[in-house]
């Protein structure tokens, strides 16, 4: 995950919490509270959390929340990109740290933390057209990868690789491209 700097207002660890210290407005719904901040206001909700070594951590430096979530959070999904001629490639990832899912990509800021899966899947910059797309998950259902797929693949998109797949739109469905025999069984793709 991309470090980052808040302001002073905004810092992850000041005691922004309850509504009481947000002005009474819930921080949870609040635009103005920034990633981390969000995540620290749901792990202080976790018995055990409050006290413990983790937030004793947490509150020491303020980089070890980010740097603890990228070294140990499993990856769920990753969506990369590539340009046919020279341009941007990037990737998008969702992880899971704890019981949280998180969004990070390499061209737009994190979001997060989502309670299941679903609500993770549902970030909008996960279903935006991209050149050459692959998708890799482990965890999600291939169904679904075939869905992010074809909205990846977007209008004029043909062929994506689902989990070291080649995949290619027949209309609104994505089909597996399966390398033609050869008349001694070889394969020739």
């Amino acid at each position: 995950m991309k470090a980052f700097c808040l302001s002073e207002q905004h810092h992850p660890y000041r005691k922004r919490d309850t509504l009481a210290n947000n002005g009474g407005v819930n921080p949870m719904e609040s635009e103005n509270i920034g990633f981390y901040d969000r995540l620290l206001v749901k792990l202080r909700e976790e018995p055990g959390f409050v006290g413990s070594e983790l937030e004793s951590r947490i509150v020491d430096n303020e980089d070890e929340l980010p740097d603890l979530i990228s070294e140990v959070a499993e990856s769920v999904l990753s969506v990369s990109w590539s340009p046919d001629e020279w341009g941007h490639a990037g990737v998008q990832n969702v992880s899971l740290w704890r019981k949280y899912y998180f969004f990070e990509s390499s061209d737009v800021d994190e979001e997060g933390p989502f309670e299941s899966l679903e609500q993770a899947l549902e970030v909008e910059h996960l279903h935006v057209e991209l050149p050459n797309p692959e998708i890799s998950s482990e965890v999600v259902p291939l169904e679904k990868l075939k869905m992010i797929a074809l909205e990846v693949l977007g209008k004029n998109g043909r062929k994506v690789v689902i989990n070291d797949e080649v995949y290619r739109r027949k209309g609104n469905l994505v089909v597996k491209i399966t390398p033609r025999q050869r008349r001694d069984g070889r394969s020739t793709g």
